[in-house]
């Protein structure tokens, strides 16, 4: 008897689908990773919001988002208003 075992060539549609599924998982993966951060990232600006004085301009450069307006963009879309109107309602 024989020690070589038997083993299948996976036909092109198998490669395919299991690079098709690898892509969709590690892009599911990867956007799960970026909105825990975004969502990290929006709660700390509530708090700088709330405990200090600092701008807009000095909020998003501590927490290191590319520019202005992709921190307000964020913010928004977190929580529904711009980090100035957020100020002005809830803080002090």
């Amino acid at each position: 008897m024989s020690n070589l075992k038997y083993y299948r060539v996976p036909d092109i549609l198998d490669i395919m689908y299991q690079d098709i599924m690898s892509g969709i998982y590690f892009s599911n993966q990867y956007r799960n990773v970026s909105n825990r951060i975004l969502i990290s990232k929006c709660n700390i600006a509530c708090d700088l919001l709330l405990k200090t004085v600092l701008t807009e301009d000095e909020i998003f450069k501590e927490l290191d988002f590319p520019d202005k307006n992709s921190f307000k963009n964020s913010f928004r879309n977190f929580l529904g208003i711009s980090p100035l109107e957020f100020r002005k309602r809830f803080g002090s």
